[in-house]
């Protein structure tokens, strides 16, 4: 199967990001976000996950929505060692073909301290909200 450009161009999305943050918990400064289509049985699927690594967090995964011409924004907050990511799919005010989609994102908070947080994802469908992942990570 081939991937059409209309379809690629119907499938692109906005990506915004907002970052706030208690003085207990760590100082972030704002998430690298960036969102992709994932093809139906040509691309993987990501699975959804966070990771700690040196001096950043990572965060992968994906979401559907009932059809492909939505905008994505994240945001983070932090309080006392909990990091909170909100993954929000807007749709677009656009004619759009009633086709489900998935896309792909990927999260990276930068300049995080070393330490333990609990890291906790909730996504934000049509105003629908639904907490994916809570897992704690540690960050060298």
């Amino acid at each position: 199967m081939r991937f059409h450009p209309l379809l690629a161009a119907l499938l692109s999305s906005t990506t915004i990001f907002a970052c706030s943050s208690d003085p207990q918990g760590p100082t972030l400064s704002p998430p690298d976000f960036s969102t992709r289509p994932v093809r139906p049985g040509v691309d993987p699927i990501p699975a959804l996950r966070a990771a700690g690594e040196v001096g950043t967090i990572v965060v992968e995964g994906a979401m559907n929505t009932p059809e492909p011409c939505y905008d994505f924004r994240a945001s983070v907050d932090s309080r006392a060692g909990r990091v909170s990511l909100e993954i929000v799919a807007a749709r677009q005010p656009v004619l759009c073909p009633a086709v489900i989609a998935a896309f792909a994102y990927e999260t990276i908070l930068r300049r995080v301290a070393p330490g333990s947080y609990s890291v906790l994802v909730t996504h934000v469908l049509d105003g629908r909200r639904s907490q994916v992942l809570e897992s704690v990570v540690t960050v060298r």
